[in-house]
């Protein structure tokens, strides 16, 4: 997260990978398609590699946060274990352009369900651990990145057979 933090960070170098390793999601969920990884070379460093999966992570879940009809810059709130990795909950602001709150509170998805089933219940105050506001520099190289991401996205679905006419 070090480099990524840094104002020299480029995605140039970063594989294009795209995590369709039990298939794909939605917009276009088939459990029969298959990852893709483009970009590698002799002299890929390990971090780029797994810069590389996070990131494709990242899209994967740009590309189905885009399906809802969610406006610009609203918050985005993340529970369980992806709250610990504040590399991946930045990647999330950046990519998404709009602030994260990493929710400190081990049974979210239990109130969840107790306060749909029992709208009259007053939930507990749940604490935000941290927030994560997107960077615009950042943001623009991963809006960059992304269109090709894309590319090669529609490409493999295309090739699989599981995107037709788009």
């Amino acid at each position: 997260m070090e480099q990524y933090l840094k104002p020299s960070w480029s995605v140039e170098h970063v594989p294009v990978f795209i995590p369709h390793l039990r298939g794909s999601g939605s917009p276009h969920k088939n459990r029969h398609t298959r990852g893709l990884l483009f970009g590698l070379t002799d002299s890929l460093p390990p971090e780029s590699l797994l810069e590389s999966v996070f990131i494709g992570l990242a899209m994967e879940f740009a590309h189905c946060h885009g399906c809802f009809n969610i406006p610009a810059g609203r918050t985005v709130k993340v529970i369980g274990p992806a709250v610990k990795n504040p590399y991946w909950l930045q990647l999330k602001a950046d990519i998404l352009q709009c602030p994260i709150e990493a929710i400190a509170f081990d049974e979210t998805v239990s109130l969840g369900a107790l306060l749909i089933a029992c709208p009259n219940v007053v939930p507990p105050t749940v604490p935000v651990a941290e927030r994560y506001f997107p960077d615009a520099v950042r943001s623009a190289k991963l809006k960059i990145y992304q269109q090709q991401w894309l590319s090669f996205y529609q490409f493999k679905l295309r090739q699989e057979g599981a995107l037709i006419g788009e």
